[in-house]
């Protein structure tokens, strides 16, 4: 009979060592093309990656809790604009990746006349492309975003390794571009042409050169004050409105007004502090059709 020490002995010969089990990896690194970067933490090991499915209300095949609520935070926020990469790092292998990027609007979100507003998918599932000898990181490009990335998007990511998964969440948001910025304030109106005088007459204020139309109930007049002095507004005779004016540029100044007539006598007069008074001849303006 074999010393148990030697039947020992001879098993570590002949059965081959077992290689330890390596995992998918708890903690990634996302950066940008310009090098800033957000540190992740694993939610868990969900293999199924959030899409529109999920972002509409369906349940993940997870279970529920896997993924952020849509409408909800979805973590630390990287900016990166589309057609960039992203480039995930991680401290162990990756053998592979899968990415995702949805809209993220709150569930029964409507629009102003009652339409649902649902969550779309607008990147992905994409597949990570493996970059370095190391096998530890992955790059992804995204394609080109719809505007509403604007918004933070929800992206989704899941990295495998031999047989286990981690899934990890964030929010991406696209930096603005030129087109979204305020538009342009239209040029200036030339200033009102000063008067001339023939010889002899007395000079007058230059006139308030008014130009008025209506506009859905409502009367609008811009005009262009030389001297300081506040300006009555009246209409119909009888609809007024006392205005404190910017001098030395166009303005505007508005009046209620509903009238079937097809047109309006409008009038403007102005008492300077000199004493003088200037007045517009009464400008005639007629009511849209229809």
């Amino acid at each position: 009979m074999r010393h148990p020490r030697t039947v020992l002995a001879l098993l570590a010969v002949v059965l081959p060592a077992v290689p330890a089990h390596a995992e998918a990896p708890e903690r990634l690194t996302v950066s940008n093309a310009s090098g800033d970067a957000v540190q992740l933490v694993s939610r868990g090991d969900c293999w199924d990656v959030f899409d529109a499915t999920e972002a509409t209300g369906e349940p993940s095949l997870c279970g529920p809790g896997a993924w952020p609520e849509p409408g909800g935070e979805w973590g630390p926020v990287l900016e990166a604009a589309g057609g960039s990469k992203l480039v995930v790092r991680a401290a162990s292998p990756i053998e592979g990746a899968e990415l995702a990027a949805t809209t993220n609007f709150p569930l029964g979100l409507t629009t102003p006349d009652g339409r649902p507003v649902l969550n779309e998918t607008l990147a992905g599932p994409l597949e990570g492309e493996a970059t370095g000898e190391d096998g530890r990181s992955l790059t992804f490009e995204l394609p080109r975003l719809d505007p509403r990335a604007a918004r933070r998007l929800a992206v989704a990511l899941v990295v495998r390794h031999e047989d286990s998964e981690r899934h990890f969440a964030f929010a991406l948001r696209t930096p603005a571009s030129p087109a979204a910025k305020a538009p342009k304030a239209p040029p200036p109106l030339p200033p009102a042409p000063a008067p001339t005088l023939a010889p002899g007459l007395t000079p007058r204020p230059p006139d308030l050169g008014a130009r008025a139309a209506l506009r859905r109930g409502r009367l609008v007049v811009r005009f262009f004050a030389h001297h300081p002095g506040r300006i009555r507004l009246s209409a119909l005779g009888r609809k007024t409105r006392w205005v404190t004016p910017k001098v030395g540029r166009w303005q505007r100044a508005t009046l209620p007004l509903s009238t079937d007539q097809d047109r309006v006598g409008v009038r403007l007069t102005q008492r300077t502090r000199a004493g003088l008074v200037s007045r517009t001849g009464a400008v005639l303006v007629t009511p849209p059709s229809g």
